[in-house]
């Protein structure tokens, strides 16, 4: 009845879309569609849901011209894979090759020329980008430690933890670490060069989630790391009222936050596509945010006051749960008196600049797209400091 992927409107049935005057949802629909740039009252935004309901929410938020004919597109594309190479596997990995790594992984010479190394500004993390699936893990039996060669892994997962700009010795924690990909990242930050001073936590409230996390432990992390490497089940948002000893100590967290996966939701390869899209409510959206919200906020208090790090992270387009998430946890932080918060300008340092450069500046952090040149995204990232008073 409508074609929105058109670069004009198609009306097929004038009666459907207006339906007497009555629907008013569908009257929204139609005047977003003949708009470049709409905003919606709140009264509107709450009646949103479904699939057309999804398509107004993000014409709105993107502009129409572009939601139609760059961006909706590039998100039904399918994405590109990643992978993390799995340092603690190789011996002596500096010494080797590109190409002697590549083939070890199991990638033969041909899938060779379709990869790319993803370069970072600081970070040591050894990535591998691909428009193909890479092999599956597989223990190197060359090598004495009996570990897996690399994670599968989003490209957002990775960039997350480059951000945090992790040295030996810190104490950090993962508040949402599930299912493992971050936390073979960062062990590979906090202890890399043979170093094991540092300590990671890894909380997961989803017991199956957190089983899987802690096999991905054993199966990527030398016996070695592992002994400072702590698996908790709190919930985030309470963390720090059932573990006080903690509060305020950690030098780095990260909270990459349950979002609404609104790429997965269009992918053509999600056996739930239909129902999901039918199933989409805006109120939905704000319930994510609101949890989203309580969840930085018991981060905040689990970090160090003199300048610890928190980046914030989601796989989400809404503005409800990136930007107005952030605003509304600083609001909330500071008017309760526990201190001061500085936002960081992705300026100001190494890999948060990366991104910064292939992605959208926002007001509070960045929001990197697949409709620009790497294609990669939807990921939003934000970072926060706590300062003395």
């Amino acid at each position: 009845w409508i074609n929105i992927m058109t670069d004009e409107v198609e009306i097929v049935s004038e009666s459907v879309v207006e339906s007497s005057g009555k629907d008013e949802h569908s009257n929204v629909y139609k005047r977003v569609l003949n708009s470049k740039n709409l905003s919606l009252n709140p009264c509107e935004l709450s009646k949103l849901h479904g699939e057309r309901g999804f398509h107004v929410h993000f014409g709105t938020q993107f502009g129409n011209i572009r939601w139609r004919k760059t961006l909706l597109s590039a998100l039904l594309q399918d994405h590109k894979f990643c992978c993390l190479l799995n340092t603690f596997a190789f011996e002596k990995y500096r010494e080797k090759s590109e190409h002697q790594v590549l083939k070890e992984l199991g990638i033969s010479e041909k899938s060779m020329k379709c990869i790319q190394k993803i370069q970072w500004n600081q970070s040591d993390l050894i990535c591998y980008e691909s428009s193909y699936r890479f092999p599956q893990p597989q223990i190197l039996l060359s090598y004495s430690n009996q570990l897996l060669s690399h994670y599968l892994l989003d490209f957002a997962s990775v960039a997350a933890v480059s951000v945090l700009s992790i040295s030996n010795g810190m104490k950090v924690l993962d508040l949402s670490a599930a299912p493992g990909g971050k936390t073979i990242s960062i062990c590979q930050s906090l202890f890399g060069n043979d170093s094991l001073s540092g300590e990671l936590t890894c909380n997961e409230l989803d017991t199956n989630r957190r089983l899987r996390l802690e096999k991905v432990i054993s199966s990527y992390i030398p016996s070695a790391i592992r002994s400072r490497v702590s698996v908790t089940g709190y919930d985030g948002t309470k963390m720090y009222l059932r573990n006080p000893q903690n509060c305020g100590t950690y030098d780095r967290v990260l909270l990459d936050a349950p979002c609404s996966s609104d790429r997965h939701v269009l992918s053509p390869k999600n056996a739930n596509r239909k129902s999901d899209l039918m199933n989409w409510k805006y109120k939905n959206v704000l319930k994510t945010a609101k949890l989203q919200k309580d969840l930085l906020v018991g981060a905040l208090h689990m970090l160090r006051v003199d300048y610890g790090r928190l980046v914030y992270a989601t796989c989400a387009l809404s503005w409800e749960e990136n930007d107005a998430v952030v605003e509304s946890a600083v609001t909330t932080w500071e008017s309760t008196r526990n201190g001061n918060l500085r936002v960081v300008s992705p300026d100001e340092y190494g890999d948060y600049s990366m991104l910064n450069s292939i992605g959208e500046r926002t007001e509070y952090g960045i929001l990197v797209l697949p409709d620009s040149l790497h294609q990669w995204g939807p990921l939003y990232v934000a970072v926060l400091e706590r300062i003395p008073l």
